[in-house]
């Protein structure tokens, strides 16, 4: 074990972390999604802005989801080296502030691509994630279970992030379908 994971069952620090969640929940609950929505916005515009000066939409809708990702993923795995409490809730933040970029890739794809269909591309879209959220919850348990350390879940999450990024890279596109 390294020393930092070492750090993380000390229980001065369990206690403390404890005590600063009971009394401050709201921080932990709102200051992320605060994060969320300007960057959501920011980017929206960003991409508006760059479809608009003839950058191709594929570009664009890979490019932010790209960057949402694998900002995500590089984020998952800062999480191995944080010992405080404010250290977590800042690195929160720049997660979700990248997670917040996203809303320009994937999710708004099916109206690019089938206007017509866009709700039921959409919904088979939120089905997958759905699924996947089913299956992956339980395993994530049996894993933390088995290793006792957080670190193997976020390494988990972030092959999966970055293998998505792969798929949407390579394969995505926004190019409308007759």
């Amino acid at each position: 074990m390294t020393s930092h994971e070492n750090q993380e069952y000390k229980p001065g620090k369990i206690i403390y972390f404890l005590f600063f969640i009971y009394f401050q929940k709201w921080i932990f609950n709102v200051l992320p999604w605060l994060v969320f929505f300007p960057f959501s916005t920011i980017a929206g515009l960003l991409a508006d802005r760059m479809i608009k000066s003839g950058w191709s939409v594929t570009f664009v809708r890979k490019f932010f989801q790209t960057f949402s990702m694998c900002g995500t993923a590089f984020c998952m795995l800062l999480f191995d080296w944080v010992v405080t409490f404010p250290q977590a809730m800042v690195l929160i933040m720049i997660t979700m502030a990248c997670n917040a970029m996203g809303n320009c890739g994937v999710p708004v794809t099916p109206q690019d691509m089938a206007p017509k269909f866009a709700g039921s591309l959409f919904g088979l879209m939120n089905s997958a994630g759905a699924f996947s959220g089913i299956v992956l919850v339980p395993i994530s348990g049996h894993v933390l279970e088995i290793t006792q350390l957080w670190s193997s879940i976020f390494h988990i999450n972030t092959a999966i992030l970055l293998f998505g990024a792969a798929v949407f890279l390579i394969f995505g596109t926004a190019k409308q379908i007759a």
